[in-house]
């Protein structure tokens, strides 16, 4: 029972966070700022986000009056989508508050209408134009959707006729006038024709269209040749006289003289021969070679490893630089991440602040992973680091703890040192109450400026060490 009284003291708390955020992104509606209203609106509903129980009265109320504000302000600055997104919202829900769905369904088809949805829009303005008819605004908004509509679908067609489909000047008008002139020739000698009073023009024009067709197998076979196709009888006689080759032997070589033989032979002398049966007794594959031992002395004494006398120092003109490198004119990189892991927990854990009263302490930074190495490029050396962390804080009232957050950080690199200094992935586990909202920024920003610090002191201690 205890459990179930202080989900419901929280969730309120909450709802009363939301509220405040509603009413701050309303008076920032009223001024015209409708990009920090906006803001206000969507941290509102952030604030619910925490609460137990979603299904209360006072939890549904504060959200659909947020998403509907939303809504407005998105509408009014052109953000279309936000405003279709934040109107779904609470027009999905069933209905809670009548008057409210018909605000929020009007600027749901305003926003459709902006972005072109005019099926979408029409049917939200009509439903609001029915439900009430003396709504002047929804029916402007109504004649505007069907006069776009109107507009869009005549560029359409200026789009999908001209020269090509449509219009007398089209692609295809000359063929359409040749077509049209040959049937109105065609007619006229229908009409001229004595032998075509008992058919049709349609039957007279496939008659005309046979004999044609006639006439011209006819005009084919008439031009062809009558001999065409036939072969001579008579045929080419070979040559009685055809040459015949006579049968000639060819001459068989003659015996090689002994000069020859001698010059075919291989001439070797004795050392020749010795190596060639020491060959055959080791084979072809040098690896089989039996090493003797004299060469097997030599061999020991060339291959084993050398300690070298004296062990490698770093170059005392240029931290970070090899000796063999010390004129850094090679690229080189060293491995930093354990050292710097060390020394920026250290630095960020040590970053207790106190500002309007309040303070910030027993900060703990939490599952830290990256790299940082140290590389010489091109004779310059460059330190870099890039790790993402959690950092859990609690706040402090004195000496009593008013809130508990859990701070996600992505990216803490040394290429945009400032790229972590915002709150966006700060998630409020004890939320701080409502008297405490309008100090918690300057003691946030404060923090900031601390943490910012210590990060400076690990850079300069990473330079100064490496």
């Amino acid at each position: 029972m205890a459990g179930s009284e202080d989900s419901f003291v929280e969730d309120s708390t909450k709802i009363e966070h939301a509220g405040v955020y509603k009413q701050q992104g309303n008076d920032e509606l009223k001024a015209g700022k409708y990009v920090e209203a906006i803001a206000r609106y969507e941290e509102g509903l952030k604030a619910l986000d925490g609460c137990v129980d979603k299904h209360s009265a006072a939890f549904n109320e504060c959200q659909d009056s947020l998403n509907g504000n939303l809504c407005l302000a998105a509408m009014k600055n052109g953000q279309w989508y936000v405003g279709i997104h934040s109107a779904n919202k609470v027009l999905t829900n069933s209905v809670r508050n009548p008057a409210l769905h018909q605000k929020v369904r009007y600027r749901r088809g305003v926003c459709h209408l902006g972005v072109g949805n005019f099926d979408e829009a029409e049917t939200d303005l009509n439903q609001v134009v029915q439900a009430d008819a003396t709504n002047t605004e929804a029916k402007r908004r109504l004649q505007e959707c069907k006069e776009e509509r109107a507009k869009a679908a005549k560029l359409e067609k200026q789009r999908f006729g001209g020269k090509l489909f449509g219009g007398k000047d089209n692609l295809y008008a000359d063929r359409e006038a040749e077509r049209l002139a040959k049937e109105k020739k065609e007619r006229d000698d229908y009409a001229q024709d004595i032998l075509s009073k008992d058919i049709t023009f349609e039957q007279w024009r496939e008659r005309r269209r046979q004999e044609a067709k006639k006439d011209q197998e006819a005009t084919a076979s008439s031009e062809g040749s009558p001999n065409k196709g036939k072969e001579s009888p008579a045929k080419t006689k070979e040559s009685p006289n055809k040459s015949k080759e006579s049968p000639t032997k060819k001459a068989a070589a003659p015996p090689k003289s002994q000069s020859a033989k001698v010059a075919d032979e291989l001439v070797l002398d004795e050392e020749d021969l010795k190596i060639i049966e020491e060959t055959k007794k080791r084979g072809y594959c040098y690896f089989r070679k039996q090493l003797t031992e004299e060469e097997r002395k030599l061999k020991d004494t060339v291959h084993v490893p050398q300690k070298m006398v004296e062990e490698q120092q770093p170059s005392p003109s240029k931290k970070g630089v090899s000796d063999w490198n010390a004129s850094g004119a090679t690229y080189e990189e060293k491995d930093t991440t354990k050292w710097c892991i060390s020394m920026l927990t250290n630095q960020l854990e040590n970053s207790n602040c106190t500002a309007s009263g309040l303070a910030i302490e027993n900060i703990n930074a939490k599952d830290m992973a990256g790299d940082a190495q140290i590389m010489v490029v091109r004779g310059r050396v460059r330190h870099f680091f890039d790790f993402n962390l959690k950092l859990e804080f609690d706040m402090l009232d004195g000496e009593k703890t008013i809130g508990h957050a859990v701070w996600t950080i992505d990216s803490m690199s040394s290429e945009n040192l400032d790229g972590f200094l915002n709150f966006k992935q700060l998630k409020w586990q004890t939320t701080p109450p409502l008297q405490y909202v309008d100090r918690l920024p300057t003691m946030l920003n404060h923090f900031k400026d601390t943490l910012r610090a210590g990060v400076d002191t690990f850079c300069k201690l990473y330079d100064e060490k490496h």
